[in-house]
């Protein structure tokens, strides 16, 4: 069973890697994935490994890494185009690669009309399945899919009942990252938190409360793309409002408008003047430079404790990518109380959880205090993970999802 996993990763660690390898837009397409695979971000090729034992004939695209799809084009003959390229040469390797099963690992990046292209000129597709991780605003899109699988059950019943055809599939580790880090280090760090922290996002209001009050009560350092935004960024945004009446004034002036249309400033009722929101001060003063791949799951493991807190859209359930990122390097896990966690992990044996913010404070203190007991819970944590959590049994669930669907 031939099947193609079509993913993006984040812009911020494509321009990361590949200024970390400046000569790697140099090297041929395949040399190109394999070192951007090798690096273990996001999901990587760990689908792609543990199904190929089951029978499938798995195969991983990453559509948005300019170089590595240059490389491909150039080598295949396809034209690169100005714009839209990303999904123009994914077409052609898609349609190329001749997939019966065709998996978008994000329903709200792959736009309706490419994915009706992509049936229309593939012939031996028979399933398109996508993956749901968050709430999305591109709804009209799900028509498309066969399946929607999800991390988070709170989307799977909300998907269902809405009829589509939807699955859950928790999150999950790759044991071969034990083999490309130092996994028997001792923490070198103290508390950390690792991931996203976005402003003014509604799924992100209460993960940024918390770490703002834990900013002023813990030694917590936040490793986050949020720290990327230069103050330059931040100074655009704070001048983009102030422009607004200046575009007004040129909107009421009688001028042509083609010549209107050449003035480097939207109209004034353009959302583009919109304030955006920007971190407190208080975080931003914890921030450190993100990590991804590799360096993520290094300082996961050189974490003496690390803080979880999941977004709005899974307010019952554990979910998330963290909980076996940090749990497979061993690292001491420290997470919101969820319904369902207790199905996943021993609490206060394998994680230690809070229901409140006092409580992760303080729990947070003991484990600063018992250095020992923080490392004797990530070991069990690690030893859980491996047992219960890696890709090889997800891939067995996936396996027989896929069946189903097949009928």
């Amino acid at each position: 069973m031939r099947f193609l996993k079509v993913t993006t990763f984040y812009d911020q660690y494509l321009r990361q890697f590949y200024r970390r390898h400046p000569l790697l837009p140099l090297e041929p397409f395949e040399r190109q994935r394999r070192r951007l695979l090798d690096d273990f971000f996001g999901w990587s090729d760990f689908y792609q490994h543990a199904l190929r034992p089951l029978g499938y004939d798995a195969h991983e695209l990453v559509i948005n890494a300019e170089p590595l799809q240059r490389a491909w084009a150039l080598e295949h003959g396809v034209p690169f185009p100005d714009a839209d390229w990303a999904f123009e040469v994914a077409y052609h390797q898609v349609t190329r690669a001749d997939p019966e099963i065709l998996f978008l690992d994000d329903t709200s990046t792959f736009p309706l009309p490419w994915i009706e292209r992509v049936r229309a000129g593939c012939p031996s597709l028979r399933l398109v399945v996508g993956w749901s991780g968050a709430p999305s605003d591109h709804r009209g899109a799900l028509a498309a899919y066969d399946a929607v699988l999800s991390n988070v059950p709170e989307i799977v019943a909300a998907l269902q009942e809405a009829g589509k055809r939807t699955f859950h599939l928790h999150h999950a580790f790759e044991p071969r990252v034990l083999e490309r880090i130092d996994a028997e280090r001792a923490p070198t760090l103290g508390f950390t938190f690792v991931g996203q922290m976005v402003a003014g996002a509604d799924n992100h209001g209460e993960r940024q409360r918390l770490l703002l009050r834990l900013a002023e009560r813990t030694d917590i350092r936040i490793y986050s793309p949020s720290a990327g935004t230069s103050r330059r960024a931040r100074l655009k945004r704070r001048v983009k409002p102030l422009l607004r009446p200046i575009a007004a004034a040129l909107d009421r002036l009688p001028l042509p408008g083609e010549l209107r249309r050449r003035v480097p400033l939207p109209p004034a009722d353009s959302p583009a003047y919109a304030r955006a929101p920007e971190l407190p001060e208080a975080l931003r003063r914890r921030l450190h430079a993100p990590v991804f791949g590799l360096e993520m799951f290094q300082l996961l493991r050189n974490s003496r404790a690390t803080f979880n807190c999941h977004i709005g859209a899974s307010r019952r359930s554990a979910s998330n990518m963290r909980l076996f990122e940090a749990t497979g390097v061993g690292a001491c896990l420290v997470t919101d109380m969820k319904d369902n966690l207790a199905s996943l992990f021993e609490p206060g044996e394998e994680v230690v959880t809070y229901e409140s913010f006092e409580e992760c404070v303080e729990k947070v203190r003991w484990l600063a205090a018992n250095p020992d007991q923080a490392a004797a819970i990530g070991r069990k944590a690690r030893a859980r993970t491996l047992r219960d959590h890696t890709y090889g049994q997800r891939a067995a669930r996936l396996d027989e999802i896929l069946r189903e669907l097949r009928g």
